[in-house]
């Protein structure tokens, strides 16, 4: 790994970062001699942040199992099923003024009262 003190970063940056692209190898930034930051490509920082969520969430996973804390398939997909519809009914619509379906309905609704009459 390439180390930097922080006072060549200040002077160098744009050749620090385009060796950082260039090599991909992270750069550990120094301050008075001790480590004070890394420096890392953009893709690789992505890539690890989607990693550590992956890993969080099998780590949930995980402790939800231990302790019991689990759905059936039949279970799982009618919650899903409910927060589905709960979302088509409720999320905005560009084609409706960014409103919902359901308030373009009572809008409706409140406008045209009388629908049919019978004699």
């Amino acid at each position: 790994m390439k180390t930097e003190l922080v006072t060549n970063l200040k002077r160098q940056t744009t050749k620090i970062l385009a060796d950082l692209h260039a090599s991909k190898e992270p750069v550990l930034i120094t301050e008075h001699g001790k480590p004070s930051a890394y420096l890392v490509d953009v893709e690789d920082f992505e890539f690890t942040q989607r990693r550590l969520a992956i890993l969080e969430q099998i780590s949930r996973g995980e402790r939800a199992a231990l302790e019991d804390r689990t759905l059936t398939n039949e279970q799982a997909k009618v919650i899903c099923s409910l927060k589905q519809s709960l979302y088509v009914s409720t999320r905005p619509h560009t084609f409706n003024d960014m409103r919902s379906p359901d308030q373009t309905e009572k809008e409706y609704w409140l406008a045209y009262k009388t629908v049919a009459r019978f004699s």
